[in-house]
């Protein structure tokens, strides 16, 4: 009887043991780290005019559609930003409202834009004989013509909708040019030719 007791007394301070090991083994509960707010865009916000795809256009063929939409947004430019560039990353994004909507640039990479005007001339008050250089990036610019045809569309109209917030007094851009990796180069998609440059033909 008395090696069963000692067997039995091991016994309850073998599991006394495990339990104590086991409750010592117990992770904490983590603590849950803050989430950080999200970064605000410091710069100046400016209303634009933004030019996407009209998908019913694209559906039905119907040439008394319109190509493009205009839509009233805005873009954030940094104080030494390029508002040019800022337009045409704009639209990468598609707007909710209205539906119907869509865009060609979103897997275009936009290098540079800037605008240049004719030296040696004098212009007369408002002058729109300056022309934007759009430098677009060879990766992933392949299409059909008919996105080569909304491509140009897309820019073309959204910059010189938007010339207020790059103008003078004095001058102000009435065309588009485009560049390819930093280049001229004869077309963007090989349907049309880019080598003279683009007016409006909604202004």
């Amino acid at each position: 009887m008395r090696k069963k007791g000692k067997h039995w007394t091991a016994l309850a301070l073998c599991i006394l043991l495990s339990t104590v090991l086991m409750a010592g083994c117990v992770a904490e509960p983590l603590e849950e780290t803050p989430e950080e707010p999200p970064v605000e865009e410091s710069g100046e916000t400016w209303p634009v005019t933004l030019y996407y795809v009209n998908d019913e256009y694209v559906t039905t063929g119907d040439e008394e559609l319109d190509h493009i939409i205009p839509v009233e947004g805005e873009i954030v430019v940094a104080e030494d930003g390029n508002v040019l560039l800022e337009l045409l990353n704009a639209l990468a994004e598609v707007p909710e409202e209205p539906e119907g909507l869509s865009t060609v640039t979103a897997d275009l990479t936009f290098l540079d834009a800037y605008h240049e005007y004719p030296e040696g001339v004098e212009y007369e008050e408002g002058s729109g004989e300056g022309t934007i250089f759009v430098d677009v990036s060879s990766e992933g610019l392949s299409g059909s013509s008919l996105m080569e045809t909304f491509l140009i569309e897309q820019v073309v109209e959204t910059l010189l909708a938007n010339s207020a917030l790059y103008s003078t007094e004095a001058f102000s851009c009435d065309r588009v040019r485009f560049l390819v990796d930093g280049a001229e180069a004869e077309t963007l998609m090989g349907h049309y030719g880019i080598m003279d440059p683009f007016f409006s033909e909604l202004q």
